[in-house]
């Protein structure tokens, strides 16, 4: 009767004690502050780069603009109207010579643009670049 008494109290024991078993722990994912990057957009024309902030839907037409109101930088031209956009004429005084046959051409991140100023919008960090070249067609 002992030993029935005995195996009954240790098997209450042993059930009653399953449940009671500590839940694991959970990890909650840490958070890490990041910083905060500032995108830039880069202009560069003879030994000259001008630098602004990144803003969003911005065109090189928008970007030259942004520069010329507020550094020393200044570019005139003439709007074709929306389906040729607008042709730069002069960049800092040095106006596009057609017997020589010297124009203002701008690069896109080292690339020769295929669209004109009014068309190409700007990604963050891209570098536009003017040359003063012959212009090939």
């Amino acid at each position: 009767m002992f030993k029935k008494l005995s195996l009954i109290f240790l098997l209450a024991f042993t059930l009653t004690g399953a449940g009671c078993a500590k839940a694991p722990e959970t990890t909650q994912p840490s958070i890490v502050p990041t910083q905060s990057v500032t995108s830039t957009l880069t202009l560069i024309v003879d030994d000259k780069s001008y630098s602004t902030t990144y803003q969003d839907n911005l065109s090189v037409y928008d970007l030259m603009v942004n520069v010329r109101n507020n550094q020393d930088f200044t570019f005139d031209g003439k709007d074709y109207g929306p389906d040729m956009g607008f042709f730069v004429e002069s960049i800092n005084g040095i106006k596009g010579d057609s017997e020589k046959n010297l124009y203002w051409v701008f690069y896109l991140n080292d690339k020769k643009a295929e669209t004109g100023i009014s068309a190409t919008n700007l990604n963050p960090n891209d570098v536009i670049t003017w040359k003063y070249e012959p212009l090939k067609f």
